[in-house]
Order: structure tokens, then sequence, then C-alpha cells
């Protein structure tokens, strides 16, 4: 699959683990301001448990932009982008790593915000239900059910699922589809289950995907979610 050369690649954490606000910036890396006009903000970003990015390729004059995940709570990521003075609305595409609650918990605020029909990326084993944490006493605890097909649909996503790679922004991003395990140290997450035909069984996670693209005399940049 040809993927598309592209001159730079931005990366925005919307959502992540933590916050430090007095890390400087670097050479490579922008961190938000301490103050606007002179003046300590009131307010702050905050950190969560979970994750969500917004991608921007550039290519030429051209630059494509998509979401990937969108954290955990309905609050933090539309806080931080509110915070940070970002634009939702040139969002093109949303692109889920996999489906547990800390990746996909903000997609229905985020969708109502756009107010407007956005493919939706995402491997059809996301839409699987029952998935469980289970803990050395023998108690399950449940994922919450942060996506539904039928939801989805009325809020006229156009959902795209797919085992198998799926190029976006014309090209310039790869969205890699299922990744098997080859090797026997990968363990996965070791207390995920799920439920089939009634009885628990491990939980491969085999929907969680990344994002590959190729930055121009450097290579192939990826970007995972939690790489389970």
């Amino acid at each position: 699959m040809k993927l598309r050369e592209v001159d730079r690649i931005e990366v925005l954490t919307l959502m992540d683990n933590y916050v430090d606000l007095l890390l400087e910036s670097t050479t490579v890396v922008t961190r938000p301001p301490k103050a606007k006009g002179g003046m300590i903000s009131k307010d702050t970003l905050v950190g969560e448990h979970g994750l969500s990015l917004l991608v921007t390729v550039h290519d030429g004059k051209e630059k494509r932009t998509i979401l990937f995940d969108t954290g955990h709570t309905g609050i933090g990521v539309l806080h931080n982008a509110a915070h940070l003075e970002v634009d939702l609305g040139k969002i093109e595409t949303i692109v889920m790593s996999h489906r547990h609650m800390d990746h996909t918990g903000s997609l229905k605020p985020i969708l109502e915000r756009l107010g407007k029909p956005v493919p939706l990326v995402i491997h059809p084993d996301a839409f699987l239900p029952s998935r469980y944490l289970l803990l050395p006493d023998g108690k399950k605890l449940r994922f919450p059910d942060t996506l539904n097909r039928k939801d989805l649909e009325k809020a006229g996503v156009q959902i795209v699922e797919s085992r198998k790679p799926v190029p976006v922004a014309e090209g310039r991003i790869l969205v890699t589809g299922e990744i098997e395990r080859t090797t026997k140290f990968e363990k996965g997450l070791p207390n995920a289950y799920t439920e089939q035909d009634g009885e628990m069984v491990k939980d491969p996670i085999i929907d969680d995907q990344s994002l590959v693209m190729h930055l121009r005399g450097k290579g192939l940049v990826v970007i995972s979610g939690c790489a389970h």
C-alpha cells in the first residue's frame, strides 16, 4: 500500500494521563503558554486516565487533521480543546485505537460539538459487548459501553469497519487495522477477559490499531494507543 510522504507532522495532545504546567518548550515540543497577556490563567489543562491526540499532516500547502481517540470522560478533552483554543471543526476523520473507555469516552460529546457527520475508522471487534477485567479475588469489573452502533448511526457517523489497513487524509495517514501477535513474549493485558457463548475467555484486544505516516526525508512515524 502506497503511503504519501508528508512534509511535517504535528501531534497535539488533547488528553494524557497527567499534565505538568511547568515544563518548558524545546526544539521539538511546544508547551502550552503559562500566561496570556501577562496574566496567569485561573483555568488550566486537566489530565485523566486516557488518550486523545489531534494529528495534523502538512503536505505542501495542504494540511489534513484527524482525531486519534477521545479520552475517558465527557469533560476532559473538550475542556482542554477550549483551553488551547483548538478548532475541532477541522477534524475530518476520527480513528479509534481500540474500544476501552479511556480511549472512547468523549466520542459522543465531541460528535455533538462537531455538529457534522464524520467518518469513524474502527476495528469491527470494538463493537463486541461484555469486556472485563478479572481481579485476583475472582471479581469481574465490566468495561462501560461507550460505543453504541445505533447511536453512532443515528448521529450520522460514517462507520468504517475494517480489519485491514485503511488510508485516511487522502493516503497521507494509514490506520494499521488488526495487528497479529507474532512473538511469544507478547502476552497482552493479562487480566483482560471477554464473554463468548456464556464462557469467560482471554481477551486478546485484537481491535487495537495504530497510525502510520511517512515523514519526508526521515522515514515512518508510528503512533499507538495502548499497543495492547
